[in-house]
């Protein structure tokens, strides 16, 4: 049986300095490491002490470091739900849907989908639909394809209103006024 104190009292302050590493891998270890341990925390913890130091990972300059990150994410979402999802944390979405790198993209694409379907419809319109929407025209295949496999998803979540009325504008729009 873990002892959940003694995480916070001796892995907490260790996260918190290897973060800053300068070693890429040794990141990623750090970012999944989190990413798992979290499950053992209460909410409160995950906000307050982990969630920040992974938004200093997704600032990182190693896109995998970045990927890490996010799918960790990903995994966390299925357990925490949207209150992992901050503003800062929708900000560093939008950011890292500007990165050159398409398999961060990608990767974010994928999350917005995942948590899309567990945060329901008001809720994703509110804070992340606009954003997974831009996958239309995005230049890398790669991330216009699963823009459109996410987008099958959600629409079995939130049926053809959502489809009619958010889905097929946006694809127009997209396909009428590429950038």
């Amino acid at each position: 049986m873990f002892d959940l104190s003694k995480i916070k009292e001796f892995l907490l302050p260790v996260f918190k300095e290897t973060y800053k590493d300068d070693y890429a891998n040794f990141k990623e270890g750090v970012a999944e490491s989190i990413c798992e341990i979290a499950f053992l925390l209460d909410e409160h913890d995950v906000t307050d002490e982990f969630i920040p130091i992974l938004l200093e990972l997704l600032k990182d300059k190693s896109s995998g470091v970045k990927i890490r990150v996010v799918e960790g994410l990903a995994k966390m979402s299925k357990v925490l739900g949207s209150k992992m999802f901050s503003k800062d944390m929708i900000e560093a979405f939008n950011t890292l849907l500007k990165e050159e790198a398409w398999r961060v993209r990608l990767s974010v694409y994928e999350l917005i989908g995942e948590i899309g379907k567990t945060f329901g419809r008001k809720q994703f319109e509110e804070t992340l639909e606009e954003l997974f929407l831009k996958y239309f025209s995005d230049k890398a295949a790669a991330v216009r394809e699963i823009g459109v496999k996410k987008s099958a998803e959600i629409a079995d979540h939130f049926g053809s209103e959502w489809v009619t009325e958010k889905l097929l504008p946006a694809a127009f729009e997209a396909y009428s006024n590429p950038e």
